[in-house]
Formats: C-alpha cells, structure tokens, sequence
C-alpha cells in the first residue's frame, strides 16, 4: 500500500456549468397570466417571492381578497421592471418583443381601470317617508 494517493475532496473543485439565461418573453407571459400564484418567480428562481405569492393567493379570501389585490399589483410590476433572474444573468430574448408585451400589458391595464370607470352605474336614490294619502310630487330638471 505504498502507492496510495488520499485526495481531499474540498480540493476538489466541478467546473462551473455556463449558466443559460431564462427567457424574457416566457417570465413576461408567466407574470401576466400567472403572476397571482408567483409562477414567474419559480420560472426565474426566486422561491421565495413565489411562494410568498402563492400563500397570499390562497388565503386571499380569508382577508376580504385585499392579499389578492396586493399580489396582482406586486406581479405587475414584476413584469414591468424586472429584468433579472435570480442569479442576476439578464433574460433572453428579443429586446423589442419584450418591450412590446409590457407595452401591452400597461395599455391593457389602463384600459381596463377606463372601461370599468367609465361603465361604472352610480345610482343615488332618495327617499322621503310620507304618511298615508299624503300626495307627493317630484319635479325632475337637467
């Protein structure tokens, strides 16, 4: 046993894999259609907001859904200013696409909070208690 090498294994060092970027079109479209359950987050490897997420989205409705609303928000931003994955590599993709789907999606929102504005019914009804056989007339001006 003359002939016997020992080799320490914290010696021993893996060649470091070259790490392939995620794509930025597929965190985008994650985000906007599954960004409440924090979808995007586990695609770009934060476990942790994306888990966070997921919990505030199942028990949302414990708390009257403002958790909901918060999620929706936070996931809305992330596909907004994120560029990033976890381990800081930039995503992949055509620049342009990815700017035009978050040009999109902000249009997309707007247009949603004009059209639930601007068909929202406010009704303001006015009642008076009069007593029995006592006439009442209502004149109605623009």
């Amino acid at each position: 046993m003359a002939n016997m090498i020992e080799i320490d294994e914290t010696d021993i060092e893996a060649p470091l894999l070259p790490q392939k970027p995620k794509s930025g079109v597929g965190y985008i479209l994650l985000a906007w259609f599954l960004g409440i359950f924090g979808a995007h987050d586990f695609y770009a490897g934060n476990f942790f907001s994306g888990l966070l997420k997921l919990v505030l989205t199942l028990v949302s409705w414990l708390f009257l859904f403002i958790p909901l609303l918060i999620t929706m928000i936070w996931s809305f931003l992330d596909m907004l200013f994120v560029n990033k994955d976890a381990r800081g590599i930039p995503f992949s993709g055509n620049r342009e696409v990815i700017l035009l789907l978050r040009i999109v999606a902000a249009v997309w929102l707007l247009g949603s909070i004009y059209y639930l504005y601007d068909n929202a019914q406010f009704s303001y009804e006015e009642t008076e208690m009069v007593a029995p056989g006592q006439e009442v007339s209502v004149e109605m001006t623009n």
